[in-house]
């Protein structure tokens, strides 16, 4: 009697494996240099998020001025208890939003934390962000007279990946947003 044993190997054979590192090469070589340049996408998304926020909350608050001039304004939801009062002939004082109260002068939101910042709504939450609120959204705002510079960390030089808000310098002219600075994002 003849006993017959089936026996079949399992695996991958030298050459099934040579060609599977091939591919896997293949593919890291063509998709892993379009993987790094997607963070460097999304920070710049993100810093076009941040300006167009501005952009709008400027105009936002703007509208609602120049809507409601002379009329006292209702208590702010944002900032419940705060007095907001009647904004002044020169355009100065605070807006009510739901992130909260957004002071302005010459009609549009000043360059400030509480000013344009505020407005936007930059950060989660209601009220004036703080730089600890802002830094864990990744943003660094440096303010100077009248301006206020927007960075946005996270990539090799948050001083080059920036854009800069000036606030409006006589009553009727709007604020001006820089061109957004990617070189660095």
């Amino acid at each position: 009697m003849k006993l017959t044993l089936n026996t079949r190997q399992s695996g991958l054979t030298m050459i099934e494996l040579a060609v599977v590192v091939v591919i896997f090469g293949i593919f890291s070589t063509v998709a892993l240099p379009h993987l790094s340049h997607m963070q460097r996408d999304a920070r710049i998304d993100k810093l076009k998020e941040a300006r167009g926020a501005m952009a709008a909350g400027a105009a936002i608050t703007h509208s609602v001025i120049m809507s409601s001039k002379n009329d006292a304004q209702a208590d702010c939801v944002g900032a419940p208890g705060a007095v907001m009062g009647v904004i002044s002939e020169s355009g100065a004082g605070k807006v009510c939003t739901e992130n909260g109260n957004v002071d302005m002068a010459q009609r549009y939101p000043t360059a400030t934390l509480s000013g344009i910042v505020t407005a936007a709504g930059l950060v989660p939450g209601q009220g004036t962000p703080t730089e600890a609120a802002l830094a864990h959204e990744n943003y660094v705002v440096a303010q100077a007279k009248g301006a206020l510079t927007v960075q946005l960390t996270g990539g090799p030089d948050a001083t080059q990946c920036s854009f800069t808000y000036a606030e409006s310098s006589k009553l009727g002219t709007p604020p001006v947003l820089s061109r957004m600075v990617t070189s660095g994002c």
